[in-house]
């Protein structure tokens, strides 16, 4: 969100991209943009960033945070965060009442038993995926165990295939 608002800043002055002047040693911005630094350096003046190389930058990091829903643009259908579509919590409290008012008696009952339902059969499926790990017999997964100097044990776990395709 930095960098967005800083190229934000930047045209709300009604500014060209290739005025954006930014030293390669701004700390605010260098710690967050530090490993590629070498690829958005000015090709005529090092010390500088290349402001179109920067504007591409964010953009790519802007695409790659709302792909991984990170960032969430809410007049987007694909991108929009799940919270503005949701109810909203004094409207659930108020569920019976709204259903009562509308002579609907059972929808409360049925939405509490269903729910019960759904919680039951993902709390069976979360306990069966961990099992499936524990025991092996879930071949997608490896669990890694490390011993900290402290004599404390670190867990971690990795995927045995690509999450994606190669296009290549």
């Amino acid at each position: 969100m930095e960098l967005i608002t800083y190229l934000k800043d930047h045209y709300s002055k009604g500014k060209h991209p290739g005025t954006l002047n930014i030293k390669a040693s701004d700390a605010k911005l260098m710690g967050i943009i530090k490993s590629k630094l070498p690829y958005l350096k000015s090709d005529k003046n090092p010390e500088y960033i290349d402001p179109f190389r920067f504007e591409f930058y964010v953009y790519w990091k802007m695409n790659n945070y709302l792909t991984k829903g990170r960032l969430v643009c809410n007049n987007s259908v694909s991108y929009a965060d799940l919270n503005n579509d949701l109810i909203s919590n004094n409207l659930v409290d108020k569920a019976e009442e709204i259903a009562t008012k509308f002579n609907y008696h059972k929808i409360p009952i049925y939405c509490d038993k269903r729910l019960d339902e759904a919680l039951l059969a993902l709390d069976l499926a979360w306990s069966k995926t961990n099992a499936n790990i524990e025991n092996k017999t879930n071949k997608g997964i490896e669990i890694i165990e490390t011993k900290e100097l402290d004599g404390s044990t670190t867990t971690f776990w990795k995927l045995l295939y690509e999450a994606k395709k190669k296009t290549r």
